[in-house]
């Protein structure tokens, strides 16, 4: 991606005879495009526009004027227009492109061949939502009713990604909302192509109340953050989101190449690579994509390569540039580098690891770090009263994992890719056989080649059935909770405490800093306590125990005077974890289990979220292929217990 800052330039191969000129919605930025060129025939160049206040442009402050920001983009349009263009304007980017089309009338640059909209209302007929005036709880259901459709509770999830990122403040302040507000109707002179959303056709038969002359309104399936396509771009048919469709839509019996049970990040991750490699994908969840309700709460993950185990070890290695590449791919920063620092008890065995023991694995796989005191530690990061024999590490690569951007990179990357997605939806029973599975769910029956079981907490219900035992897995409802960082300008790493366990629980504690994508000031922190494991996942209240609650900020108050020991806010995550703690994960295939299980992939527990782009890839090969590159014969199903009814 090449060209100015208000330009990005996109081209294909070989000579320009066409340019597309792309205007994002409203809170978009320019490389939400860039999927879109394999799509294009090779002589059309895309030409991407970036706001100020998006992406690259972050330090500028926003435009708040429509149409003040269609005439800059026009000026900069015109020093790299040399061919005959079309604009394609989507939600708030519509707006931009009727205004940009005044702009070209009025300054007599060439028109272009036709101004293409989609989801959105035409200028004057725009609900008045007085967005400036708007409080903080007005400003978070704006964005409900941005995101649109339903992935269950999509607009839940726009809004608490606007109070982890933006902040309803800046918003107000004009950096998007505001700027939806339309101009002053001139009629055009182009053709102009209208598409609206979710069976709405009447917005684009309404252009003509503004816009005379030649207007084609379709409608297609999408949402106002997410332009649907209306073809695989491959010539495969489409066969994304169908939660427009409602349960009517289906054909009682129809076929996949693969399902994936679990919208969650491992299952999401296992679509994508699936449908990558050119098979016919669903997946479903019960709860809705992007949902908290099991075991991707919480705004932040560890990211650590260091393992004790040098074969998962190797695993995390693997993983690393398959971060890398989903982020070139969207556009996104996932993974940040704030450093992973194990400190503590180093010969104290627990579910994280063993810091002796890592340390040597570091040693002998290479990876670099830093063997620090405790005196040291108390030094460089502030931690106060730490007992005299802590020691532990610094290893520099280990961070931080944006959960919900992660989330929603992969959703737009099953999106793009033409993975079907249904939610909610219950899948009652996974039936193997030597000539696929057969699987059930509250909406209609399926059948498919290949099977994942992504569903983690909930996935012994489908297991149980085949009759041989279930995965031995344990469910932990545990404590998160978010205190307020004094801001003593200290630049802190991901922290881990190893401490000899108690009569009451694990005694371990982690801590994030003040992430790095949401600049709130806040920081978060957990025990790591294995008690009181759940009889059944869907028991969890989304309440901590109080006690666990206040063992965080005894620890706080003690070590941590950077932090106010009173939470901000509580609340929980569900652990599921293995009985065995040298196992850490469940993934392989249903082999030996129940007749056709070969056709079965299995992937549970444990705390793998470091690991989704390498999970997902290895499922998608055990799919295709039977068997994977990778060493994951620790993990594979054995051991299983009796059933518990």
């Amino acid at each position: 991606m090449t060209g100015s800052a208000w330009i990005k330039r996109i081209p294909g191969e070989g000579p320009v005879r066409q340019q597309l000129v792309c205007l994002p919605h409203a809170g978009g930025g320019a490389s939400a495009f860039r999927p879109w060129r394999p799509l294009l025939p090779p002589e059309v160049e895309l030409l991407a526009v970036q706001y100020p206040g998006r992406e690259d442009r972050t330090g500028e402050p926003a435009l708040t004027d429509l149409a003040e920001l269609a005439e800059a983009a026009a000026d900069a349009l015109a020093e790299v227009l040399d061919a005959p263009y079309t604009v394609f304007g989507h939600s708030m980017g519509a707006l931009v492109g009727y205004e940009l089309l005044n702009v070209v009338r009025q300054n007599g640059f060439p028109a272009p061949r036709r101004l293409i909209v989609s989801s959105q209302f035409p200028p004057g007929l725009l609900p008045d939502r007085g967005v400036r005036d708007f409080g903080d709880e007005a400003v978070l259901d704006l964005v409900d009713w941005l995101a649109g459709g339903d992935l269950r509770h999509p607009g839940r999830f726009a809004a608490q990604r606007v109070r982890g990122r933006a902040r309803p403040r800046r918003l107000r302040g004009g950096r998007d909302l505001s700027a939806r507000g339309g101009g002053n109707h001139r009629p055009g002179q182009c053709l102009l192509r209208g598409r609206g959303s979710g069976g709405e056709p009447g917005r684009g038969r309404g252009l003509g109340r503004v816009v005379p002359g030649r207007i084609r309104p379709d409608c297609l399936s999408g949402r106002p953050f997410l332009p649907a396509r209306s073809g695989g771009g491959d010539g495969r048919r489409d066969h994304r989101d169908s939660s427009t469709r409602g349960r009517t839509g289906m054909s009682a019996e129809e076929r996949f190449d693969v399902i994936v049970i679990g919208g969650g990040p491992i299952g999401l991750s296992a679509a994508w690579r699936s449908a990558v490699g050119g098979a016919r994908v669903l997946v479903t969840d019960r709860f809705g994509f992007l949902n908290e309700s099991c075991g991707s709460s919480g705004g932040e993950r560890h990211w650590r390569v260091q393992y004790t185990q040098p074969d998962i070890f190797r695993l995390t290695l693997a993983t690393a540039p398959l971060w890398k590449e989903l982020e070139a791919d969207t556009g996104r920063t996932l993974v940040h580098e704030l450093g992973s620092l194990w400190f503590g008890d180093t010969h104290v065995p627990t579910n994280e690891g063993h810091i002796a023991d890592t340390a040597a694995a570091m040693d002998e796989l290479s990876v670099p770090y830093e063997w620090l005191s405790g005196k040291e530690i108390e030094r460089r990061y502030g931690f106060r009263n730490l007992p005299a024999h802590f020691e532990g590490f610094l290893q520099p690569s280990g961070g931080a994992i944006d959960v919900r951007g992660t989330l929603a990179a992969l959703v737009q990357q099953c999106h793009l890719g033409g993975v079907r997605m249904q939610s909610p939806e219950r899948i009652l029973a996974v039936e193997p056989g030597p000539d696929g599975v057969v699987v059930r769910s509250d909406r209609a029956t399926y059948r498919a080649d290949k099977v994942v079981l992504a569903s983690n907490a909930h996935v012994n219900e489908l297991i149980r059935p085949w009759g041989a035992g279930e995965l031995d897995l344990h469910t932990y409802e545990m404590a998160l909770v978010t205190l307020r960082d004094r801001g003593d300008g200290v630049r802190r790493p991901f922290w881990f405490a190893f401490q000899e366990p108690t009569a009451e629980d694990t005694n371990l504690f982690y801590g994030f800093p003040p992430n790095p994508w949401a600049n709130d000031g806040l920081a978060r922190l957990g025990p790591d306590f294995e008690v009181d494991a759940l009889a059944d996942p869907d028991l969890a209240t989304g309440r901590p125990q109080p006690a666990h609650v206040e063992r965080v900020s005894g620890w706080v108050r003690a070590h941590l005077p950077w932090l106010d020991p009173e939470p901000v806010s509580t609340g929980t995550c569900l652990a599921v974890l293995p009985g065995d703690p040298q196992r850490q994960f469940y993934l392989g295939t249903a082999e030996g289990l129940v007749d056709g299980g070969e056709n079965v992939v299995v992937a549970a527990g444990g705390w793998a979220f470091k690991l989704v782009p390498l999970f997902g890839r290895i499922c998608a090969d055990l799919l295709s292929d039977d068997k994977t590159g990778h060493d994951i014969a620790r993990h594979a199903l054995t051991g299983l217990r009796a059933a518990v009814q």
